[in-house]
């Protein structure tokens, strides 16, 4: 070999080692092979409009359905999880990036806000507040005047006196609460679930009933000195009848495991101090449509409304009666609101014989009608689908085009809090219900997300505000309407993360063209101290796309801890299956739309490489339920290379499982029905567990799932992992899953601890499949 010939060869050696030294080197089949997961005959069948007939589909991994705890399935996770950590052990400074998330979470949370009174008793504010060094909440009780106190200082001290401390709801401290409400006679009924699971248990104790560990004599469920009330299998649904001291809620008719079709729910109603067994059900299931019902009453105890769903986007039948004149039971008198779930029903609130509900009829982005309740109307019947009038509707509120009308909250008698999604951000507004007059706009100079809105409902003249951007946890503004209508507002609580500052951080509004030409909004924040736009930073690119949600700009501890720590960038993706532009922005990428979804993302990751604000190996695909499942099909259909890691949370990666699955049928209205010939078609064009395409590499992929998820069972990822592991034998890219057995759906960071375990794995993960470092 000559010396030029020698150059060049060494030279692009040199290049090769470059380019892969960060990455391959970490990632050896042979050094760590797959786990040999056992594949079984299982077939389903389909029928198909394209091909005029059935379609068989495999499904060799059917029996990683079974429980977890089944000696098989613990098995296949414990192999999985021995290789992810083998991983992870190359990682050498784990536990720098552990503490460095830790420090993100080291800040005193305060929750939910809320103001009311009580009869005979001054006005007061609830809120809960997990401290910094704490995994859990505690409820505490404040005056005015304490709070005003506090206010002045940034609540450097938590005001008023603790109340309920999560920790000692069970013994091994993974019960939280999910809801709560109080009652003007001074009674706090809570809802408690074990490991975020969906079905829970209310509980009931009084105001004056302290659990803290310094008066806790036990620990018991639902914790020590409640009362006797305890209701089981319920899915959160609740209305006070103060009138009566009891309260209606909705129950689950028959939990069992997730692998099982819907069995909807019932209307029941629990009287304080009767045992359970004595509550009455006021509503069956509707077992003809695997019906859920929701349930509302009047402040007045008059009416009660109940309007049932089968579907995620709350088309649903409604219902009313008059309880001042009957005797609650199964067999009361009822007269129908709609008795067609052919548009959406979501209650606003009962005022003066009039129910206020948001609606979908003639209204894409939504309105506000009202209907007179009326008991002349009412009548018994075996099933409340035999009843068929419906109601006249006043419009209150008119549509706003590509401003979709997403949350309302009562306030102050006789009005609302209306919030509305308009260019990838949240808006409020406060209006009159009674005249549907606008009174105010709010601007709170707030940009970022907006996290929560907390009233106690028409008895009360505040309304509190919870914000979050990407750099800067919570921020809570308060909003007073007084007698005359006059609206003001101040900042009650701005919250500050330790070692950071916001300032140091810029968002910019962008934009990418989709495959068919269509602009699809996105933002992304960077350090402003680091070079723009060199085309060599990874970027954490994150997405949801479903249900007309907005993502953007949410505050996140592993987003923000990365966004620290590493030289790169964070962008949010609004795709169209999300809600930046209204609703027609939200159908536009549903049931048969959804490769819509695909293609934004696919069109947002390769947008930031083209602009050079991401280096072309180095994309990340982040995204959380329906965001993971985006993340492993956006993967799969997108060119290779196009991006870089897939971070999947709590993915229904193998998507027709699901539908055998708790609550499966709400997912048609969105993704679509696998028993309808043409939805099934469209969906196994994107169905992960069924397009897994050997020829095709996959990215590294880390995917995230929770031993208690009730709405996406854990085995969407075990099946979907055992299949691309399958697939790919040899894969250069590692092929992972993170397992957290004490956690479910909604959230895997409910307790600190797990987060930052969490966290601290996709970082690492990161770090070694991207060859990517940290600051310092």
């Amino acid at each position: 070999m000559n010396k030029t010939i020698f150059l060049i060869f060494l030279v692009a050696q040199l290049v090769h080692f470059v380019a892969g030294w960060n990455k391959l080197p970490y990632w050896s089949t042979k050094e760590t092979p797959f786990p040999n997961v056992r594949r079984v005959n299982k077939t389903w069948s389909y029928r198909s409009a394209k091909a005029n007939g059935n379609v068989t589909l495999k499904d060799p991994y059917f029996w990683l359905e079974e429980p977890i705890d089944t000696p098989e399935v613990k098995q296949f996770i414990d192999s999985e999880l021995s290789l992810t950590e083998k991983y992870m052990a190359k990682c050498k400074n784990y536990n720098a990036i552990s503490q460095s998330i830790r420090d993100v979470y080291d800040y005193d949370e305060y929750g939910k806000i809320y103001y009311g009174s009580l009869r005979n008793r001054s006005s007061f504010y609830t809120y809960t507040l997990r401290l910094a060094n704490e995994n859990l909440r505690t409820f505490y009780i404040a005056s005015p005047e304490e709070i005003e106190a506090a206010k002045q200082n940034n609540f450097a001290k938590p005001p008023g006196k603790k109340f309920l401390s999560e920790s000692l709801l069970s013994e091994n401290g993974t019960a939280t609460i999910k809801q709560f409400a109080y009652s003007d006679t001074g009674l706090f009924v809570y809802y408690v679930v074990e490991t975020d699971a969906y079905v829970g248990t209310w509980y009931v104790r009084t105001l004056d009933s302290v659990l803290t560990s310094e008066t806790t004599k036990k620990i018991v469920p639902g914790g020590d000195g409640r009362m006797s009330d305890v209701i089981p299998s319920c899915d959160g649904g609740f209305s006070w009848n103060n009138v009566t001291s009891g309260f209606f809620y909705s129950q689950i008719n028959d939990p069992r495991t997730s692998n099982t079709t819907d069995v909807g729910s019932k209307i029941r109603f629990h009287k304080i101090g009767t045992p359970y067994e004595k509550d009455i059900t006021i509503v069956q299931p509707d077992t003809d449509a695997g019906n859920y019902w929701s349930v509302d009453t009047s402040d007045d105890g008059k009416w009660l409304v109940v309007w049932g769903y089968s579907s995620a986007d709350s088309h649903a039948v409604a219902y009313a009666t008059c309880l001042a004149d009957q005797e609650l039971s199964e067999k009361m008198k009822w007269f129908s609101v709609s008795p067609s779930n052919d548009y959406m029903h979501d209650s606003v609130g009962i005022l003066d014989d009039y129910w206020y509900f948001k609606i979908d009829k003639d209204a894409i982005d939504h309105k506000v009608v009202k209907v007179k309740l009326d008991a002349s109307k009412a009548r018994q019947v075996s099933k409340l689908r035999d009843l068929t009038d419906r109601l006249p509707m006043i419009e209150v509120i008119p549509t706003r085009r590509n401003s979709d009308l997403y949350f309302t909250s009562p306030i102050a008698k006789n009005k609302a809090a209306f919030v509305y999604t308009e260019k990838g951000q949240y808006v409020v507004y406060i209006f009159e219900l009674s005249t549907g007059k606008q009174l105010q706009k709010l601007q709170t100079g707030q940009d970022g997300n907006l996290n929560g809105v907390y009233s106690t409902g028409f008895g009360s003249d505040v309304l509190i505000l919870k914000y979050s951007t990407t750099v800067s946890p919570f921020t809570f503004h308060r909003i007073k309407i007084d007698q005359s209508d006059k609206v003001t507002q101040d900042t009650l609580l701005i919250t500050k993360v330790k070692n950071s500052n916001p300032e140091d951080y810029i968002t910019e509004a962008l934009s990418a063209t989709s495959a068919d030409g269509t602009k699809v909004p996105y933002f992304i924040i960077y350090n402003k101290k680091q070079k723009k736009r060199t085309g060599t930073l990874p970027c954490w690119l994150h997405f949801y796309g479903f249900y007309g949600f907005l993502e953007n700009l949410n505050w996140e501890e592993k987003i923000a801890s990365w966004l620290f720590n590493y030289e790169g960038v964070v962008a949010f993706a609004g795709v169209r299956g999300g809600g930046d532009n209204g609703q027609e922005w939200h159908l536009a990428g549903a049931r048969n739309n959804r490769q819509k979804t695909w293609d934004d993302i696919i069109a947002v990751a390769q947008e930031m490489v083209k602009q050079k604000i991401c280096a072309p190996d180095k994309v990340i695909a982040h995204g959380s339920s329906g965001g993971g499942l985006a993340a492993t099909v956006a993967a799969q259909k997108a060119p290779v290379n196009t991006f870089g890691a897939i971070l999947a949370d709590s993915a229904p990666v193998d998507w027709l499982s699901l539908t055998r699955s708790f609550a499966g049928s709400f997912q048609i209205s969105e993704f679509g029905d696998p028993y309808n010939s043409t939805d099934f078609d469209q969906i196994i064009s994107w169905d992960p567990y069924l397009n897994v395409n050997p020829k095709k590499p996959m990215p590294p992929i880390l995917l995230t799932t929770g031993g208690t998820d009730d709405i996406v069972s854990a085995s969407n990822t075990f099946k979907f992992l055992a299949l691309i592991q399958y697939s790919y034998p040899n894969s250069t890219n590692p092929l992972l899953m993170q397992f957290l057995s004490q956690t479910g759906h909604n959230t895997l960071t409910n307790n600190v601890d797990i987060g930052v375990n969490l966290a601290a794995h996709q970082h690492c993960f990161l770090q070694l499949a991207l060859g990517i470092q940290r600051r310092n």
